[in-house]
């Protein structure tokens, strides 16, 4: 084929296309991408509709909505030049039809050369060689996360976090902001943080909100400063409990300063018998 053409949302696909841009097979990746595809007869369309036609399918089944927007499109092509301009139109026919259906859309799209090591690691995970290759490229940039907790979410929640994160991934272009509607939101996240924290807003500075994944859950990764100390939480981005938290000196001297406080305690316990007998031996000495 010419091209491997994947939209991607929560159901992973593949069409591949003719040197004519026809066609000529439809693969699902999942059982999502199954139900998307099954009423859809593709075979000898045009790229263009059919990607139109599966991006329909998906916001119909509610796989694409206002609160999980987002949809990457992979092209993997013979020749770069065509597979790089073929990314750049289905891109913005992408977002064209999104915003017919009044959905304002995150598009990200790339194009790949699939080699051996990431068709083993789509085959590995059940998804497409984009998604693969989506996952893989975030892993080595957060050093929080593995590909085998990323292989779970959806593109939105992937997106999220690349979003936040500010990740700058090669070959990845992205247009529009993925929705965080599914999740409580940065502003009451924050919320439970400072009421964890004891403080207020107006006593903190430096506020500072991402997604990330914390044991396969998603949260919202919370720090802010206040005084001398800087605080840091992990967010149940469903429920708002607390995950994890932690509070620290802002210079980062708290950890030594409780070495020497200790070790001081231990010498002046250690030695307290040797201090009372040199000052009985030499006591008067002084006076």
């Amino acid at each position: 084929s010419a091209a491997v053409v994947a939209p991607d949302g929560q159901p992973s696909g593949e069409r591949q296309a003719n040197r004519n841009d026809k066609v000529i097979k439809v693969e699902a990746k999942n059982s999502d991408a199954e139900a998307v595809v099954a009423s859809l007869d593709l075979s000898g369309s045009s790229i263009d509709l059919a990607v139109s036609a599966v991006v329909g399918a998906m916001v119909k089944s509610g796989y694409l909505s206002a609160s999980a927007n987002s949809i990457l499109l992979t092209v993997d092509g013979e020749n770069p030049l065509d597979a790089s301009a073929l990314q750049s139109r289905l891109g913005e026919e992408i977002d064209s039809l999104l915003k017919r259906d009044e959905i304002s859309g995150s598009v990200l799209s790339q194009t790949v050369s699939a080699g051996e090591e990431l068709k083993a690691l789509a085959e590995q995970y059940g998804i497409s060689t984009g998604k693969a290759q989506l996952i893989s490229d975030i892993a080595g940039q957060n050093n929080r996360n593995n590909t085998d907790q990323l292989a779970t979410l959806s593109i939105n929640d992937l997106n999220l976090i690349r979003s936040t994160r500010e990740l700058v991934l090669s070959g990845l272009s992205a247009v529009g902001t993925p929705s965080d509607g599914k999740y409580i939101g940065q502003d009451s996240a924050l919320s439970s943080a400072l009421g964890h924290s004891g403080l207020t807003g107006d006593a903190v500075n430096g506020v500072k909100s991402e997604f990330d994944l914390s044991d396969g859950l998603m949260v919202y990764e919370i720090e802010f400063g206040s005084g001398e100390y800087q605080y840091s939480y992990d967010i149940n981005a469903h429920t708002g409990e607390i995950v994890s938290s932690s509070r620290e000196y802002a210079d980062g001297i708290e950890d030594l300063a409780k070495q020497y406080s200790d070790e001081w305690a231990a010498w002046a316990e250690a030695h307290a018998g040797e201090w009372e007998t040199w000052a009985e031996q030499y006591g008067g000495g002084w006076r």
